[in-house]
């Protein structure tokens, strides 16, 4: 078994940004030539982490040796049609996916008991354990992580997909310093807009994508029309990300208390409690605010006010 190549401190990445490499399109055929993946191509070594549906597994590959991330989906635990097109969906979103920033996957099989997607290993941890670790990022280090995720929603939503359930235990970090989206098992997808065509959607058009009112995500990341049942779209992904960057600067969420009520509320309702004893520059301040708006029609994100995220990051 190889050895996991050891993370840089993250600061040292900063200054010099390493070449980014995408997987290449056919790494599974030349893998696994002339035949179906199969899990007897693989050595399971460890859990990664689990979920409701399934775990991660770090697995090597025999042949090459190439280590991979193995989701194993236990198919008892699929119990309705919506888990199961929720599996596939999942899958769906990594195959197709084409972006540094993104994590892909390179192939699925079933077994008899389980779904079995084999994604590329990012070996630097998340920016959950970053933060658990060192509190608040530089603004530098935050500056990279944002713009970067920035980038991988702004490619997701332009094929139409709303993550729906983004945060620092999402966003994993390669070896080289840099972000990778991952787990879209609560994904969902919309209407594709091209970029050249996103000034052309209306911000209520957008803010009001999906009629189901389906209430999921982690609460504490959770934009509030999605905590009050109200059609929802794209923008809940830009709350989301207003959340995400406060932790990095700040090192803590901004609604944050133990009862659950409370917390709708203060989501719903409340302003942006600022931490006198730290609170990031005014530009970044400004940025967040504009990202939590409570209406998601005046987000920042949303429909003719799209690019203005990356004008703030250029400052």
């Amino acid at each position: 078994m190889g050895e996991t190549p050891e993370l840089p401190d993250p600061e040292s990445v900063i200054c010099e940004i390493p070449e980014i490499h995408k997987p290449a399109t056919n790494l599974i055929e030349s893998l696994i030539p002339a035949r179906k993946p199969h899990m007897s191509d693989f050595e399971t070594s460890k859990l990664i982490s689990g979920g409701c549906f399934g775990a991660a597994y770090l697995v090597q590959h025999k042949h090459s040796q190439q280590i991979f991330t193995m989701k194993k989906m236990a198919k008892k635990n699929l119990e309705t049609e919506e888990d199961v097109d929720a599996a596939f969906l999942e899958r769906d979103i990594m195959t197709f996916a084409d972006c540094p920033f993104v994590a892909s996957m390179l192939c699925s099989f079933p077994t008899r008991s389980h779904l079995c997607m084999v994604m590329e290993y990012v070996g630097g941890g998340d920016c959950a354990s970053l933060l658990r670790t060192r509190g608040h990022l530089s603004i530098p280090l935050a500056r990279l992580y944002f713009a970067e995720t920035v980038l991988a929603v702004e490619y997701l939503h332009s094929y139409g997909v709303v993550h729906r359930n983004l945060k620092p235990q999402n966003l994993l970090i390669t070896t080289a310093g840099h972000i990778k989206v991952t787990d879209f098992g609560l994904s969902k997808i919309g209407i594709m807009i091209p970029k050249t065509n996103t000034y052309k959607q209306s911000a209520k058009d957008i803010s009001r994508e999906f009629k189901d009112r389906e209430n999921c995500g982690t609460l504490h990341y959770m934009a509030p029309e999605v905590i009050m049942k109200k059609d929802y779209g794209r923008p809940v992904d830009w709350w989301s990300m207003g959340i995400i960057l406060h932790e990095f600067l700040v090192g803590s969420l901004p609604f944050d208390v133990d009862f659950i009520t409370e917390l709708k509320r203060l989501i719903v309702m409340a302003k942006i409690p600022w931490n006198h004893k730290r609170h990031p520059p005014r530009k970044a301040k400004n940025l967040i605010t504009e990202l939590l708006q409570k209406n998601p029609e005046q987000r920042l994100g949303t429909g003719n006010r799209y690019n203005s995220i990356n004008i703030y990051l250029l400052h």
